[in-house]
């Protein structure tokens, strides 16, 4: 993936970019297409066959795959971001992201709110499942709401709410594309939908700790000082925001229990210790996790949606 796309998604996002916003997306895709692994193929040549669609919206298979990368893991690439903009020079961007520290922070977990709430996830996540073969997700966002596209008019916090949320829908994006669907969904030889599930979400966990021992602790007081200010039109309500964010900010506390856990087993049908257990447990985690799914690969899609400093 072309080193500087990233970069140029935010710079763009901020209004620092030229040309302005409305046409970035159009001359990015013209810059990465000459890019073999370019966002343009990802998001433009993935086309998924009618089983995958059919697997993706069969009733018991919806939880499975609407568990993208977990809150923590997303905290992580925001900070991977903020170095990103020192590696690459930019004052400017990385000036901006620090002053508005925490609502980068909230802004990169907001699009899970409906983890609490009613929200459908399609009014957080601005696409439906399966996705259309071009879809990115924030270009829908700021359709739908053009105001977000106003840098010019809007407060800085607001402009950088508006960048981590769109790079929450695009890393989720990527991870359906370059993880469930080669590494879960073509593979025969994982067995049942069930199976499928319990290797899918002891990768969440392992990559969900990894994500968590590399955050800072500076994390929780980040998060905590965090307020929306009305960033977001399409969550009116500030204080389930404000809910999702002390739901998260809850765990980060020393010592304090992590729910991703808890939540997958219950998803699985299993108690919290017995998945635990297997988590636990190098001999399963090697058979059911490490043997079946090339994790390094895994890993370099999610550096990669964090592009490193061009050599």
């Amino acid at each position: 993936m072309q080193a500087r796309a990233g970069l140029l998604l935010l710079a763009a996002l901020l209004g620092i970019a030229n040309p302005p916003f409305t046409h970035f997306v159009g001359k990015a895709t013209q810059s990465f297409a000459e890019t073999p692994q370019s966002f343009t193929e990802i998001f433009e040549k993935t086309v998924f066959p009618l089983s995958f669609s059919i697997f993706l919206l069969a009733s018991e298979s919806l939880h499975f795959i609407l568990l993208m990368p977990t809150p923590f893991m997303h905290l992580h690439i925001a900070e991977q971001i903020l170095e990103l903009t020192v590696a690459n020079g930019n004052g400017r961007l990385h000036k901006l992201l620090t002053a508005e520290w925490p609502i980068f922070y909230l802004g990169s977990v907001a699009p899970d709110v409906n983890a609490i709430s009613d929200l459908p996830r399609e009014a957080t996540h601005f696409y439906k499942m399966p996705p259309d073969r071009q879809e990115m997700a924030y270009p829908t966002m700021l359709k739908r709401y053009p105001q977000l596209n106003d840098v010019a008019a809007m407060p800085a916090a607001q402009t950088v709410c508006v960048a981590a949320y769109s790079a929450h829908l695009m890393l989720d994006l990527i991870w359906l594309r370059e993880v469930v669907y080669p590494y879960f969904y073509l593979p025969k030889a994982l067995g049942s939908r069930w199976q499928r599930e319990i290797i899918h979400f002891a990768l969440l966990t392992f990559l969900d700790m990894l994500a968590l021992q590399a955050l800072p602790k500076t994390a929780v007081s980040t998060l905590a000082a965090a307020t929306s200010r009305h960033c977001l039109p399409f969550i009116e309500d500030n204080l389930l925001l404000y809910q999702w964010r002390d739901v998260l900010v809850a765990q980060l506390q020393p010592g304090a229990p992590i729910k991703t856990v808890e939540i997958y087993a219950g998803r699985l049908g299993m108690s919290v210790a017995e998945f635990g257990a297997n988590l636990q447990n190098k001999q399963w985690m090697q058979t059911h996790l490490f043997d079946k799914i090339p994790v390094d690969k895994v890993q370099a899609v999610l550096q990669a949606a964090v592009p490193q400093r061009e050599q």
